[in-house]
């Protein structure tokens, strides 16, 4: 498991080592690789340094890591901070479901943002509930967040959505199937009735029932672009996650949406 989770560290060191065996170390590429979508906020201005191509694909990574680890404490650890970007994304939301001429709301999220967006789905009144038609989630930690910080024993409920789809790299050290239940421990077959990691509330019966979830593997090394934590980058993977992202929306768009009262 350790192996698995940590393989996308390893992969731009063995690209390097591989040129280097080969003699090509000291070639300069012979066009500029592609950037990739996945990037830190703000880069870091660094002095140049003669010969450098400026292609540090393990630097770029460790920096995306990085990042991903400090949003996840800030989001855990400092309730301050966790308020203040709910709050933000709450009152958004709120503000578009409150328009007449908006029938219904999909909220796609990627990485600590599908945290955020499962954080203000909790609590979200009935009005608001009713017009969330789909949930698309790629590269979630929700079950990590679930199974590290109990985040997750807290927030079990939600308003049933009619369809969430979750994509996932195998490679992704973020990401893990939520079609399972809570008590799905990773390298167990997730075949079966997959009830979902979280539970359906029905504001107005109060009824529980299961949440299910359309777990999707997808593969980021091979079609999404090199660069920072590559295994993460959903966002150039225009085969697997792209393309069915706008199908999903087009069949959402489409359909009648289904009364929650």
């Amino acid at each position: 498991m350790a192996f698995t989770d940590t393989q996308p560290f390893w992969d731009p060191l063995l690209h390097l080592w591989n040129q280097k065996s080969q003699g090509n170390a000291n070639h300069q590429p012979e066009h500029t690789a592609p950037t990739p979508s996945l990037k830190v906020r703000q880069e870091l201005k660094k002095p140049a340094v003669q010969g450098d191509t400026g292609q540090h694909p393990m630097s770029d990574m460790i920096t995306v890591v990085r990042q991903l680890e400090n949003d996840v404490a800030a989001y855990v650890c400092h309730n301050e901070l966790r308020e203040r970007v709910r709050n933000f994304v709450l009152d958004a939301f709120l503000r578009l479901a409150g328009r007449n001429d908006v029938e219904g709301i999909i909220i796609n999220s990627h990485s600590n943002g599908t945290v955020v967006a499962l954080d203000i789905l909790r609590d979200l009144p009935p009005f608001a509930a009713r017009k969330v038609r789909g949930l698309i989630t790629a590269g979630s930690p929700l079950r990590k967040y679930t199974n590290f910080f109990t985040w997750g024993e807290q927030m079990s409920t939600i308003p049933r959505i009619e369809q969430w789809v979750n994509f996932l790299d195998l490679k992704d050290p973020v990401a893990d199937p939520l079609a399972p239940d809570s008590s799905w421990k990773r390298n167990t077959p997730t075949t079966g009735h997959m009830t979902g990691l979280y539970k359906t509330l029905d504001p107005v019966t109060g009824k529980i029932d299961d949440m299910f979830i359309d777990d999707r593997e997808v593969d980021n090394l091979k079609n999404s672009c090199a660069g920072g934590l590559q295994a993460h980058n959903y966002w150039d993977n225009k085969t697997q996650f792209v393309q069915p992202v706008s199908t999903i929306l087009k069949e959402l768009v489409s359909t009648p949406a289904v009364s929650q009262h």
